[in-house]
């Protein structure tokens, strides 16, 4: 602290910048006034502003200790380590004044002699530097940090940083679970505060649930929902990462890598209209793929709708960019649908590797018309036997509606010898109920990734018998054809082609693919009912029993492997 006698000064009319007060410490009450004052004269009310800011917190400091120590003369050295000074020790610097004008009522000014006693104090202390951000020091980690296989940041204990010269990637560490990934740059994207911001966010919402024993199974799980403000490119598809499926996160991180990195990625949405955006999913960056423009048409208008429907997000300020964006139909489109006898032959072909959990997912694919990813991630307290019938969340289908698939009674039977051997060749020390009928042999509480490699493998083993096969060469070229043809999603094609030779309507068609019938007439009169959903599909059972003996033939098979002991 600082004594100071306001008549051991000459006020001169020495101007000095106002930010200068801080690096010189400690001046007297009285100059601070005197100085205000002078700015405030020649025009410059920033610096006079600046100048009453530190005069009145002086002030304060010294009418509050005035009032405790009943003194106006001086203050106690103990409590204000006072220094005295000679007014032939003060420095006082010229300097050009150049401040931005800034309006100020110079009646806030007070009276210098109303204002202070003859003898006076001011400490004018140099502000502490504020500690880092947590957020700040992450990035400065993260920035500083080289190349690196898994590092743990800042000792945050589960979280698990991976940075190379493309990306840097953000995971939380869970015991007997797959890493789960909380964020990733594209090439080319910097890592921002706001990014560090909503990890640690993340990172502290997934403690708090393990504290409550809760499960921690997706990022949706830790999203933080706080308001949103979409109004890039890049803000845009990170939205989509948070409310997309678990099944369409890699190929919208792909197709997000491939069009939209660098600059195009920050480009204001506002700014775009329909025909701009056209141009950018028509063009060829390289690695492009023939389905491109479609898939991101179909995802930036789910995503849109996401965000336009969430409470948490700000109004949009622009348009879906994917309306009057007709798709483009692949001439596969137009293709027949796979056979039923194609089709049983890559069954019974998964059922002869022993491919058996791999042979029931296709079966429940075309047997209960679930998609693929949708099939993978089915849980057994789904599943009613006595009503023949899956139940499906409203989150987990594509159109975002509860719906209910129906099992043929004829797979009922099938389906309860499936989950007995599953029990039967669980991992050793795996407790509890399993929770989803193609349980993961590695990870805990997960289901398996995918069966496509299972899949391809069968097709390529039907294939190769075709080729060795005594048939002629255009026979064999023909069935070779339908195998290739053969994919897991068509076979929902397959099932809207058996289901018109059985006369079903085509409110019950849709029904039974878990969509909702669009036509008013279809659900007034046709007989949408689950007593004859369930009667259709026993229908369709015995049709394709008939149709194809190899379809049966796998059936059996299924049974028969079920039935073994382990």
């Amino acid at each position: 602290m600082t004594v100071v006698s306001a008549n051991s000064y000459s006020l001169e009319a020495r101007l000095i910048p106002a930010d200068e007060f801080a690096a010189a410490q400690k001046l007297p009450v009285s100059y601070v006034i005197e100085l205000a004052e002078r700015y405030s004269q020649i025009g410059d009310y920033s610096a006079s502003q600046k100048c009453w800011y530190l005069f009145s917190d002086a002030l304060s400091v010294i009418q509050s200790i005035k009032r405790h120590t009943n003194s106006s003369d001086h203050f106690s050295a103990d409590s204000l380590q006072v220094i005295q000074l000679s007014a032939n020790e003060r420095v006082v610097k010229h300097h050009d004044v150049s401040r931005e004008v800034v309006a100020v009522n110079n009646d806030n000014f007070p009276a210098q002699n109303d204002a202070l006693q003859t003898t006076d104090v001011i400490d004018i202390a140099e502000p502490k530097p504020k500690p880092e951000s947590r957020e700040a020091a992450l990035l400065t980690f993260v920035e500083n940090c080289n190349a690196v296989n898994a590092v743990t940041p800042l000792d945050l204990k589960s979280l698990k940083l991976l940075k190379n010269k493309n990306s840097v990637r953000f995971f939380l560490r869970r015991k007997g679970y797959k890493d789960l990934e909380l964020l990733k740059t594209n090439k080319g994207e910097a890592l921002s505060l706001n990014d560090c911001c909503n990890v640690l966010k993340m990172y502290e919402h997934f403690k708090l649930r393990v504290e409550e024993g809760l499960p921690v199974t997706s990022v949706k799980e830790l999203a933080v929902r706080e308001s949103i403000q979409i109004t890039s490119f890049n803000e845009m598809l990170r939205y989509g990462l948070e409310v997309t499926t678990d099944s369409s996160v890699q190929k919208l991180r792909r197709l997000w890598l491939r069009y939209f990195n660098g600059e195009l990625g920050e480009a204001k949405l506002g700014a775009f209209r329909s025909d701009d955006f056209k141009r950018i999913i028509e063009s060829r960056p390289e690695g492009w793929q023939k389905s491109d423009r479609d898939e991101l048409k179909k995802l930036f208008s789910s995503i849109y709708n996401k965000a336009d429907a969430d409470r948490n997000v700000e109004q949009l300020k622009f348009p879906n960019l994917a309306d009057g964006i007709k798709r483009n139909r692949d001439v596969n489109s137009f293709e027949a649908p796979p056979e039923v006898e194609t089709y049983a032959t890559v069954l019974l072909k998964l059922c002869q590797q022993n491919e058996l959990s791999a042979a029931m997912h296709l079966l429940l694919q075309e047997s209960v018309s679930t998609r693929k990813s949708l099939t993978t991630e089915l849980e057994w307290e789904r599943v009613l036997f006595d009503d023949c019938f899956i139940n499906v969340r409203c989150h987990e289908t594509k159109n975002g509606k509860y719906t209910r698939h129906v099992i043929a009674p004829q797979k009922v039977p099938l389906l309860k010898s499936f989950k007995s051997w599953a029990l039967r060749v669980r991992e050793p020390g795996r407790n509890g109920p399993m929770r989803y009928l193609f349980e993961s042999p590695k990870l805990v509480d997960a289901p398996i990734s995918n069966f496509d490699d299972k899949f391809n493998a069968a097709k390529n083993a039907v294939l190769l018998d075709i080729e060795n096969s005594d048939l002629s060469e255009e026979d064999r070229e023909l069935k070779c054809k339908l195998v290739k043809r053969l994919t897991q999603h068509k076979l929902r094609k397959m099932n809207k082609k058996i289901l018109s030779d059985l006369n079903a309507s085509i409110g019950q068609s849709e029904r039974d693919a878990g969509r909702t019938p669009n036509e008013n007439v279809s659900r007034a009169y046709d007989d949408l009912t689950d007593d004859a959903l369930v009667a259709l599909n026993k229908r369709k059972h015995d049709f394709m029993v008939t149709t194809s003996p190899t379809y049966q033939r796998a059936i059996e098979a299924l049974f028969d492997s079920f039935s073994k002991e382990v």
